[in-house]
Parts: structure tokens; C-alpha cells; sequence
């Protein structure tokens, strides 16, 4: 098997990732790759006939160049593609994460939220730049963003889309909005944001969608200290799980439709046991 770490996975998932191979006694190949030009040529290193690879699992950076490269070896011989949150024409196997359901419970939370504090006013969604970037989260939070939009004007907010990829530039987009909730395409732009809006007066909502977990265990922590009070996704073991068990099992090459593995989601809070559980999947946890 490989895992073609076009997703430059954390030491944890990694590590979980081995954990959970060499349990099925499973061969797993971690690849760095730091950019989207990097990615397609081993890509097409790993697809060509003969690399001796059964499975390539793939989280694309760049979604449309990365299906043409699987469209140039369709109907050889090669390896079993497995795509990582979003669809690839030409992958036989998907991990899916429910955006949509993602997006509405971020859109309860905060619905829960502002009907113990006068009712639903501004909200503000921070979303990912338009454009490519050499990161492969960008693309499923960009989608998150978009429907967490959606769910909470559905839910009677009135909403305004920032952008950002990180820290540095999540604190200027969010420094003058005056909404009482914020709601980050990943947690790294929400603990930002919680961080820019802590010294103004009134209670603030700050939320997170996973993309698709945790990234570390800052965001725990701030699920602890009420600096955040919600996180939408999955747990970084059930990720790791579903990476190794789509590249593993057998799939019908011939077939006209993938595989597709949903990942299970949780709504993390302060008080919910998963939350506290969720900490095991980080290494400085164990310390």
C-alpha cells in the first residue's frame, strides 16, 4: 500500500496511521510532497505501470489537475486510487466528509447559542481565498464554508464571508466585524478569531468546522477554557482508520461508481466525553 502524503499528514495522523496498518500487516509508504506541481509528478510516478504500488491514497490540492492526471492512466495498469474529502473522476474508493451535515450543526450550535442571547443577528463565516493553494484542506473548506453560509442565513443570520488561510491573516479579516458569531472553516482561523475578538464586552459564539479533525490539541483546549464553543468532525484516529481501511480493502476496478467511506462526525464541546477522548489521538497528550 501507499500513502501518497500529498496531504503531508501531522506526526499523529501518521503515526496512526502506521498503527493501524501494521495492525492489518499492511506496507504503508508516506510521501512528502509540498506543492501542487510536486504532487502531480509523483503522481504520475506512482500511477505508471509497474511502480509495484497496489493502492495510491490521494488528497488533492489541486482537484481538476489532479483528475487529469488519473484520466491519462485510466484503462491501464495501475494502482487503485483512493481519493481523500472530494470526489476525483477516476478513483475507485472516497473518504467523504457531510459538509452539509457539518454546516448544520455549526448552524444549530450557533442558532442554540443566539436564542439564549437576544436572538440571531450578524454572522460572520471565515472561508479560504479563492485560488490553488499547497495545502490539501483548502478545497473541503472551501466547501464547508460555502453550505455553513448557507445553513446559518437559513437559520435567520445575516451573513458575511471573510477570507483567510491561517492565523496571520484571519486576525485582520475578522479585527472589524462586529458579529457575535464566527464560525472558521478550520480551527486554526477560528482560535484566531477568538483570540482578535476576546477583549471586546458582550458574549461571543466561536465555532470551527474539522477539516476533517482537529488539527492539534489547542483546539481541545480551547473547547475547555470556553474560548471556543464549537468544533464540527471527526476524531484524527476515525480519519487515520478509514485512510488505511478504504486503501486495503479490495474494490472492482471495472466498477462505474467509487467506493466511498463517510467519516463519523461529532459535535465537540466543552462537556461532551468525545472531546476528552479525542485527546488520546494527539502525542503530546500521552506526555
Amino acid at each position: 500500500m501507499l500513502v501518497e502524503t500529498g496531504f503531508a499528514p501531522t506526526p499523529d495522523l501518521a503515526r496512526l496511521i502506521t498503527t493501524r496498518a501494521a495492525a492489518s500487516d499492511e506496507t504503508v509508504v508516506q510521501r512528502e510532497v509540498r506543492d501542487v506541481p510536486g504532487q502531480i509528478q509523483q503522481l504520475r510516478t506512482d500511477l505508471a505501470p509497474g511502480s509495484g504500488l497496489r493502492t495510491v491514497v490521494v488528497a488533492a490540492m489541486d482537484p481538476r489537475a489532479t483528475e487529469g492526471q488519473l484520466k491519462d492512466v485510466a484503462g491501464k495498469d495501475h494502482p487503485t486510487v483512493v481519493s481523500v474529502l472530494g470526489p476525483l473522476a477516476g478513483a475507485q474508493a472516497q473518504i467523504t466528509l457531510a459538509e452539509r451535515t457539518v454546516a448544520s450543526k455549526l448552524a444549530v450550535g450557533a442558532a442554540t447559542w443566539a436564542n439564549r442571547h437576544g436572538g440571531a443577528g450578524s454572522a460572520t463565516v471565515i472561508a479560504p481565498p479563492d485560488g490553488t493553494f499547497d495545502d490539501w484542506t483548502v478545497p473541503v473548506g472551501r466547501r464547508t464554508a460555502q453550505e455553513t453560509a448557507r445553513a446559518l442565513t437559513a437559520a435567520g443570520f445575516r451573513v458575511r464571508t471573510v477570507h483567510a488561510l491561517g492565523e496571520a491573516d484571519a486576525v485582520p479579516a475578522i479585527r472589524g466585524s462586529a458579529s457575535r458569531v464566527v464560525v472558521g472553516w478550520n480551527d486554526v482561523t477560528a482560535l484566531a478569531a477568538a483570540q482578535t475578538l476576546r477583549r471586546r464586552p458582550g458574549a461571543r459564539f466561536v465555532a470551527a468546522a474539522g477539516t476533517p479533525a482537529p488539527t492539534g490539541l489547542a483546539a481541545l483546549d480551547a473547547l475547555a477554557s470556553g474560548r471556543l464553543q464549537l468544533l464540527v468532525g471527526a476524531r484524527l484516529k476515525d480519519f487515520a482508520t478509514a485512510i488505511v481501511d478504504a486503501a486495503t480493502t479490495p474494490v472492482d476496478a471495472a466498477a462505474t461508481t467509487s467506493v466511498s467511506y463517510a467519516l463519523p462526525l461529532h459535535a465537540f464541546t466543552k462537556a461532551l466525553p468525545a472531546t476528552r477522548a479525542a485527546r488520546a489521538d494527539y502525542e503530546s497528550a500521552r506526555r
